[in-house]
C-alpha cells in the first residue's frame, strides 16, 4: 500500500540549495527576486547558472542578486541546459537541491515541504509536487495532481508531464552517483535522469500545489517539441519493458485506494489509470494478463465519478493545446 504523506512542516533551519539555470531570461528577473525574498533564506543557498545570456550583463546579474544572502552566480559560455545543470549541481554545497526555472512561480512553502519529505524518507532520491499550468498571460490552464506514492510515481514517468522538472527537489549525492544529466538524453534529459535515479532509491511527490508552470514560447519544450517527443519515446520504450512485471503492477494497483486520503482523488486516480493503460500498450506482458488488467481499468474508469474527472482532464488538455497553437506555434 502507499505511504501516507504528512502535510505537517517541521520547525527549524532548512539547509538546501536552489538551482536556477538562466538563458536570456531578463524579463523574469524582477519576479524571481521578489519570490526568493519572500521565503525564509536562513540555511538556503541559491545557485544561478548564467548560460551565456545575450540579454543579461554579467555584472548586472551579479549586482542584482547581491541583496540575497548566500547567492552564487556562475557565468559561462553558452553550452546548453544539460551542461548548465551539471555545473550548477557541482556548485551546490547542500545535499538537497531544488530545481527552479526563471519564468516559473512557486508557493512560499514549496521548498520546506519537499525538504521535510526527503528528510523523513531516506530511501527517496527525488520528490515532486502538484503543479498548475498557466498561460503566457498568467491564466490558469489546469492543475496537474502528482501520483504521490513511489510505485505510482514510478509508473507516471510513462506520461512525463506528471513529474515537472522545475518542481523537483533531489539528493545531490545520488544525482552525482549516476553521473548527472546526460547530453544524449537532451531534450528529455530530465526523464532520462529520473529513470536512472530509480537505481538508487524511490521517487515520490507531495500532494500539494507548490509550482505554477508557465507555457513559454522560448522554452525548450516549445522550441524543440518534436525532438523532445522522439527522445521521450526512445527512453520510454526501454523503460516500459523494465517495469513490465506483474508484481510491480499489482503493488501499484493496490495504492489507488489510498488516494481517498488526498484532495483531487478522482483526478489522481484517472491519471494513474491512464498511466496503467500506457504501460499495457508499451510493455511486454502476457496477453492474458494484459486483458485481465485492462478489464479492471475499464471497470474503474466507467464509474460516474471518474467519467466526470476524465471529461475535466480532456477539457483542460484541449485548452492547453489551443494556447500552444495560438501563442507558441
Amino acid at each position: 500500500m502507499g505511504e501516507i504523506v504528512s502535510g505537517r512542516i517541521e520547525i527549524g533551519t532548512k539547509y538546501y540549495s536552489i538551482l536556477i539555470p538562466i538563458y536570456n531570461g531578463s524579463n523574469y528577473l524582477d519576479s524571481l527576486l521578489r519570490q526568493l525574498k519572500s521565503i525564509p533564506l536562513e540555511g538556503v543557498e541559491i545557485v544561478i547558472v548564467n548560460d551565456g545570456s545575450t540579454d543579461i550583463d554579467e555584472q548586472v546579474l551579479a549586482d542584482f542578486f547581491q541583496i540575497l544572502p548566500n547567492c552564487k552566480v556562475v557565468t559561462k559560455n553558452h553550452t546548453g541546459l544539460v551542461d548548465s545543470l551539471n555545473i550548477g549541481i557541482q556548485n551546490c554545497t547542500n545535499e538537497f537541491v531544488a530545481r527552479l526555472d526563471v519564468d516559473d512561480e512557486f508557493v512560499s512553502t514549496r521548498f520546506i515541504t519537499q525538504y521535510d519529505y526527503l528528510s523523513k524518507n531516506n530511501d527517496c532520491s527525488a520528490v515532486f509536487c502538484d503543479y498548475e499550468i498557466i498561460s503566457p498571460s498568467g491564466k490558469s490552464l489546469g492543475l496537474i495532481p502528482s501520483a504521490v506514492f513511489p510505485d505510482l510515481v514510478k509508473l507516471s514517468l510513462l506520461n512525463p508531464q506528471r513529474t515537472p522538472h522545475p518542481g523537483v527537489m533531489f539528493r545531490k549525492s545520488r544525482i552525482s552517483a549516476i553521473g548527472g544529466y546526460r547530453l544524449e538524453d537532451f531534450p528529455a534529459e530530465d526523464l532520462g535522469l529520473w529513470i536512472r535515479l530509480l537505481e538508487f532509491g524511490t521517487i515520490a511527490s507531495v500532494p500539494s500545489m507548490l509550482l505554477r508552470y508557465k507555457l513559454n514560447s522560448t522554452g525548450i519544450s516549445s522550441t524543440r517539441r518534436l525532438e523532445m517527443k522522439l527522445k521521450t519515446s526512445q527512453l520510454l520504450e526501454a523503460y516500459s519493458n523494465s517495469i513490465s512485471n506483474e508484481e510491480f503492477i499489482e503493488n501499484a494497483m493496490q495504492c489507488l485506494s489510498d488516494y481517498k486520503h488526498y484532495s483531487q482523488r478522482g483526478i489522481r486516480e484517472s491519471l494513474a489509470l491512464r498511466d496503467f493503460l500506457k504501460l499495457l500498450y508499451l510493455g511486454r506482458l502476457n496477453f492474458g494478463y494484459k486483458l485481465r488488467i485492462l478489464v479492471k481499468i475499464l471497470a474503474k474508469l466507467l464509474r460516474i465519478r471518474l467519467v466526470f474527472c476524465c471529461i475535466i482532464l480532456f477539457i483542460q488538455a484541449t485548452k492547453r493545446r489551443a494556447i500552444r497553437k495560438r501563442f507558441l506555434g
